[in-house]
């Protein structure tokens, strides 16, 4: 079901997660030049008034975009980092959840907001010192140096970020595929590691 339809759905009362919804995917599609109040409007079937209970202006609706969309990374970390799982289950987990399309489909309009905007680009920033810690975090508790956990968590960060941006991907079976052999070349034992299970 369309954000549309859902909103619609509600007797016709948008709420504010409606609108961040509908223009967080609008923003996928068509970038930050798509998010226009007019259109947008139009697009939920409600009127500019419903625009304006909720937002100040446009500005305001991409601040509180980028928000929505960095709070809904951080509090995925959060859940993480209170996990029992064994740090090598979820370093194994985590690549296959982010492989999956849903999971870094506005990564990338979220990154090119902050290319031009300095509000974006700080809530990026964030969420990507929250996702370095836990993934160091999980190197740290596997028996890795302070270095040696950082340049890994690097690795594996910096390699699911450039998947999704990268023009040419492998099918999602084959992305699937080659996560256990990228986590086997990363937990790989180095001089003065003890060797990783």
């Amino acid at each position: 079901m369309s954000t549309a339809s859902t909103a619609q759905s509600r007797n016709g009362r948008l709420h504010r997660e409606d609108w961040l919804r509908h223009a967080l995917e609008t923003l996928r599609r068509s970038g930050e030049s798509g998010l226009r109040v007019e259109p947008l409007a139009r697009s939920l079937g409600v009127t500019t008034g419903s625009f304006y209970w909720h937002f100040k202006d446009r500005q305001d609706l991409l601040d509180q975009v980028i928000d929505h969309w960095a709070t809904k990374m951080t509090q995925a970390i959060a859940e993480r980092m209170t996990s029992d799982e064994h740090p090598r289950s979820q370093l194994s987990r985590l690549p296959q959840d982010v492989t999956r399309p849903d999971r870094d489909r506005y990564e990338i309009a979220v990154r090119n907001c902050a290319a031009f905007d300095a509000k974006a680009a700080r809530s990026v920033r964030a969420v990507d010192e929250c996702r370095m810690a836990y993934v160091k975090g999980l190197f740290l508790n596997l028996g890795f140096s302070d270095d040696q956990a950082q340049i890994r968590a690097n690795m594996l960060v910096f390699y699911q970020l450039g998947e999704a941006g990268f023009s040419m991907k492998d099918s999602e079976a084959r992305r699937l595929e080659l996560v256990e052999m990228r986590l086997a070349i990363l937990l790989c034992p180095t001089e003065g590691t003890a060797s990783v299970s």
